[in-house]
């Protein structure tokens, strides 16, 4: 049982500080805090994701770029693409 904690500390510790070590940032959509429950491309270049509080968004260059869509609602947009 020692042998299981000291191996499960040995490989947790250094995940934990690389995770630690580097700075994440938004991408797009950027910024976005709300999930996204649906994603669907026509193409690939076109397509659009939607979700949480009306978010839509739409890209035109296989995803580079996003433009904001989104409605006003509280809904949770599940199948809304």
């Amino acid at each position: 049982m020692k042998f299981a904690k000291l191996l499960l500390r040995m490989i947790l510790v250094p995940i934990t500080i690389f995770a630690q070590s580097h700075n994440w940032e938004w991408v797009s959509p950027c910024p976005t805090g709300n999930q996204i429950y649906q994603v669907y491309f026509l193409n690939e270049h076109n397509g659009w994701i939607a979700g949480s509080s009306g978010l839509i968004y739409h890209t035109t260059d296989g995803g580079v770029n996003w433009q904001d869509e989104s409605i006003n609602s509280n809904q949770i947009l599940l199948r809304a693409i």
